[in-house]
């Protein structure tokens, strides 16, 4: 499993790159701007990619949906990972396909157990249906 990790904040990303690299057997890969993490996520074609809202160049809504909006990387999973629990950029998210919406600050076991769940599942077959909406069981508490 190979995952990105786009956020500007250190200790952000290394709370994440913690929590999941002895689950990536092909790498964990991070990105501190939104421009980066969508060349990064075309050439790598990560299994998941974890996006911060708050970027400098541009917010992770913007990049996911550049990349959602690309045919190399329409099918790459997105977890939105912000500190605000607002309806609109939920919403947005569910609009652009994303996988989930966590809130910071991040619950290790529900990083974990996300990309436990999504390495022993089909990615493809997981990722194809948009309308359900995020999945509970995926969700931080």
């Amino acid at each position: 499993m190979k995952v990105l990790i786009v956020d500007d904040v250190e200790l952000n990303y290394q709370l994440l790159f913690a929590a999941v690299r002895d689950l990536c057997d092909e790498g964990v890969f991070i990105a501190k701007r939104a421009t980066e993490s969508i060349e990064m996520a075309l050439r790598e074609q990560p299994d998941l990619v974890f996006m911060d809202i708050g970027l400098p160049d541009m917010d992770g809504l913007e990049a996911t949906a550049l990349l959602k909006n690309n045919p190399n990387g329409k099918h790459i999973p997105v977890v939105i990972v912000s500190a605000h629990a607002q309806a609109t950029f939920m919403e947005r998210s569910r609009e652009l396909g994303c996988l989930s919406y966590m809130t910071k600050p991040l619950s290790i076991r529900a990083v974990r157990d996300l990309v436990a769940q999504l390495k022993s599942s089909d990615r493809y077959g997981m990722n194809q249906t948009r309308d359900r909406g995020f999945p509970t069981s995926l969700a931080a508490p």
